[in-house]
């Protein structure tokens, strides 16, 4: 997905719509839910979903048990780093380059604005504490 991302904008996020499909008829009942999420949603969805008890270093959320207003994924390409909410995309490119756009669901497009500081340094945040941990091991409990 979003193998020909470029063009007229950095990230087209249209481009990365992945629709999910969780098939448990005796467990949930059938739901359309429309909200924001990322694959890295999947594992901690499906751990919640069987009322599994658990303690891990995801990045992601247990979908149904994040308010909405909460809803965020991180999209890329080989050179930029995204961090989406429903309002907002912070973009990370090299060198330390960070700018602000207003996404637009609807068509991918995004209107460039002011940067939010306290979600910038939270996309910066969340990329740099990610490549901590995996630069120096540390992803693995058992290493």
């Amino acid at each position: 997905h979003c193998a020909s991302s470029s063009g007229k904008v950095q990230l087209p996020i249209n481009g990365y719509h992945i629709p999910m499909m969780i098939y448990a008829p005796k467990y949930l009942e059938p739901a359309v839910i429309d909200r924001l999420t990322a694959q890295i949603d999947i594992a901690p969805t499906i751990l919640g979903l069987l009322h599994l008890d658990y303690t891990s270093e995801f990045y992601g959320h247990d979908l149904f048990a994040v308010p909405s207003g909460d809803d965020r994924a991180f999209i890329s390409t080989y050179q930029g780093l995204g961090y989406l909410t429903d309002s907002l995309l912070i973009i990370q490119s090299p060198p330390h380059h960070v700018e602000a756009y207003i996404p637009d669901f609807t068509t991918g497009e995004s209107r460039k604005t002011n940067t939010d500081e306290q979600i910038k340094r939270k996309a910066q945040a969340l990329y740099e504490s990610s490549s901590w941990l995996m630069q120096h091991h540390q992803n693995n409990p058992a290493r």
